[in-house]
C-alpha cells in the first residue's frame, strides 16, 4: 500500500488527486451547479401529499369499520326526550367500545401466542412419547 502511494507521489498523480477532490471549494455561497442538486420542498410534495392521502383513507377506512362493527354489535337506545343526553351517551358508549375492542384484540393476540407455545410443548412432548414408546417396542419384539 505504501509503496501504491510512494508511486503516485512520483508520478505526480497524488497532487492531482488532492487538488481535484480537497482542494476545490464545492461549498461556495456563489457557486451555481451545487444549487441545482439541492432538494426543495416543490421535490418532495408529491411524494408527501401521496403519503398524507393514503394515511387519511387508511384512517377514514378504519373509522367506518370500527363504526360498522359498533352498530352491529351495540343495540340502540330507545329516544330519550333530550337528545343531546342521548348524544353525548351514545359517544360514550362508542369510545368505551372502541377501547374493549382494542383490549380484546390485545388479549386475543396474548392468548394466541400462549396457545401456540402450548402446541409447540405438547407436540414436543407427544414427539418424545413416540420415540420412547417405539423404544418400548423394539425392546419387547427383541429377543432377549
Amino acid at each position: 500500500m505504501s509503496t501504491a502511494i510512494l508511486e503516485l507521489a512520483d508520478s505526480g498523480d497524488l497532487q492531482r488527486i488532492r487538488d481535484k477532490w480537497l482542494i476545490r471549494t464545492v461549498c461556495s455561497p456563489d457557486s451555481t451547479e451545487l444549487a441545482s442538486n439541492q432538494l426543495h420542498l416543490k421535490s418532495l410534495l408529491g411524494l408527501l401529499l401521496i403519503c398524507g392521502l393514503v394515511c387519511f383513507m387508511a384512517l377514514t377506512v378504519y373509522f367506518v369499520l370500527i363504526i360498522r362493527q359498533f352498530s352491529r354489535h351495540v343495540p340502540n337506545e330507545p329516544d330519550q326526550s333530550s337528545q343531546g343526553i342521548s348524544h353525548s351517551r351514545h359517544l360514550q358508549r362508542f369510545l368505551t367500545f372502541a377501547n374493549e375492542k382494542e383490549a380484546t384484540v390485545m388479549s386475543r393476540s396474548k392468548r394466541r401466542q400462549i396457545e401456540e407455545s402450548n402446541r409447540g410443548s405438547t407436540n414436543t412432548e407427544r414427539r418424545q412419547m413416540g420415540e420412547t414408546s417405539s423404544i418400548d417396542m423394539n425392546m419387547s419384539t427383541s429377543p432377549s
